[in-house]
């Protein structure tokens, strides 16, 4: 996994990083090759296209390795039409958004998308329009063709005979009796299959046992919802889902129940939208509910009052409290939605001065949350705004100010974890560093014009999201050190001491204090 924790552009969830473990390295047979010998037949029976398709063909191949039985099937749909399969297979991944994003997940287990992992289009050599076309102008054609394009599909997974098919692609046309590879669907965003074993047989009769995982096409949350991270987090999941079931070790945990249910809650009004009626996704009011929730949190980690009454320790309220809050969800989803902005703009820079378009109300956003972030660090420093040429929002008087922690308020309950308390400074840099000045070198009478970097905002909020899930996964394994420890505590009290569980976990409570001292200190 990279050092950086970051994925699809998102800070990877703590728990799901405990589960990037490598996955099982599948060895080709170069004497067992089956599923490509299908590919070709089908490629040489149905392929008209006036272009020279052997490029194509060669990529897909590509993709279909390695030769052996066994191991991940990846099924998506069909292949773009805009492909530059002339280029080679690593050009065609790096420029396609579907591809790039299964190379660099399965990056983080260990895998390489194209010698480890074996990519099939159930439309394999059929783009949307070669498909549109042959619908228009012959229609039994185009039913005919589509369902040999199904059947040798599914030929190709029976003759790899995987140990795993990571589902992402759902059939066209009308349904086929009698026709096992519906099982191999992708059902709805979030669900799950009531069964990850399922058996698979092609029309020569051929039979397989294999297991399943659902998972949405990857172009779901990189194309068509960029800009909101839970569906980002959920196909990493899914596909360190499916790696694991490779060898046999995957484990359900509530909070992966948590995020499919949380993911189909919101794919649901996103498809639909309001009384069947689906509105486009406007960004700058998705940014600034993420900002909104981002700014409300503030108040209370800056107290250090979190609702300690379901935990003995601070250090556990701070984790639930973060937890429960959404927090780092909201910090990647902020980030998401400027990096979002940027892309339609073509531009990184708004200007400040323009309140009136989406892009400014986004500026303001920005504007609100750095000078609620101010508020709290200002200690005895007079919050001041730059009033001469330079970078930032904030004088230089004060940032360095907030950079000395000597200026810090003593108060023991002010942002008490030190470690919270660093990131939330590096935090209000950050975005304090986005803000840049638009007035003329040789306007030196003229007002402060500030400018806004999209970029730059969004990687402070990626930054901090990054830093939180840091925080969140040392807290993590703290709490479960902890945890230990009263469970050795009470395993080994006598059995007669009087004492209930209550009071044990009280007495654990009580001699982790030295613990609490260090966890705070530790450089995170």
């Amino acid at each position: 996994m990279p050092s950086s924790g970051v994925c699809l552009d998102v800070a990877i969830d703590h728990r799901i990083r405990q589960l990037l473990q490598p996955a099982i390295n599948i060895e080709a047979n170069p004497f067992d090759g089956r599923h490509l010998e299908k590919l070709e037949q089908l490629h040489q029976s149905v392929h008209d296209k006036e272009v020279d398709a052997f490029d194509e063909l060669l990529v897909t191949k590509e993709l279909a390795k390695p030769l052996s039985k066994g191991g991940l099937v990846v099924a998506l749909t069909r292949p773009a039409s805009n492909h530059p399969f002339a280029d080679g297979v690593e050009v065609v991944v790096e420029e396609s958004p579907t591809l790039r994003a299964l190379r660099d997940v399965f990056a983080l287990l260990g895998l390489d998308l194209i010698n480890q992992v074996t990519v099939l289009d159930s439309l394999p050599f059929w783009t949307q329009q070669d498909g549109d076309k042959m619908l228009r102008n012959d229609e039994q054609r185009y039913i005919t063709t589509l369902k040999e394009h199904y059947e040798v599909f599914l030929e190709a997974v029976v003759a790899k005979q995987p140990d795993v098919v990571l589902c992402m692609w759902k059939r066209e046309g009308e349904p086929q009796e009698n026709w096992s590879g519906y099982d191999i669907q992708r059902r709805r965003v979030g669900e799950s299959f009531a069964s990850a074993e399922v058996t698979l047989y092609d029309r020569q009769g051929n039979r397989i046992e294999t297991k399943r995982v659902n998972a949405f096409h990857p172009g779901y949350c990189m194309n068509r919802n960029p800009e909101y991270s839970q569906f980002r987090q959920l196909l990493i999941l899914e596909i360190t889902h499916a790696c694991s079931l490779m060898s046999g070790g995957w484990r359900e945990e509530s909070w992966m129940s948590e995020l499919r249910q949380s993911c189909k809650d919101k794919a649901w009004p996103l498809y639909f939208g309001i009384d069947g009626k689906k509105a486009g996704v406007k960004l700058h009011s998705e940014y600034a509910s993420a900002v909104t929730k981002i700014q409300d949190l503030i108040p209370v980690l800056a107290s250090g009052k979190y609702d300690c009454s379901r935990h003995f320790l601070k250090e556990a309220a701070l984790y639930h409290t973060l937890i429960d809050a959404k927090w780092t969800e909201h910090m990647n989803d902020a980030s998401l939605c400027l990096k979002t902005a940027a892309r339609e703009l073509k531009r990184d820079i708004v200007d400040f001065q323009d309140t009136i378009g989406p892009q400014g109300d986004m500026a303001c956003q920005t504007m609100g949350l750095v000078m609620s972030l101010g508020m709290q660090f200002r200690g005895s420093e007079k919050m001041e705004v730059r009033d001469a040429q330079g970078r930032g929002f904030f004088s230089e008087t004060f940032t360095n100010s907030v950079q000395n922690e000597k200026s810090f308020t003593t108060s023991s309950s002010w942002f008490s974890n030190r470690a919270l308390k660093r990131r939330m400074v590096k935090f209000l840099l950050g975005l304090n560093n986005a803000f840049l000045d638009a007035k003329e070198a040789d306007d030196i009478q003229g007002p402060i014009r500030f400018q806004l970097s999209l970029d730059g905002a969004s990687k402070a909020f990626l930054t901090m999201a990054c830093g939180m899930e840091d925080l969140l996964g040392t807290l993590a394994a703290y709490l479960g050190e902890l945890k230990v420890a009263k469970s050795n505590t009470e395993q080994h009290a006598e059995p007669d001491d009087g004492k209930s569980q209550i009071e044990a976990a009280g007495d654990v409570s009580e001699e982790s204090t030295t613990l609490v001292g260090d966890f705070e200190g530790l450089a995170l």
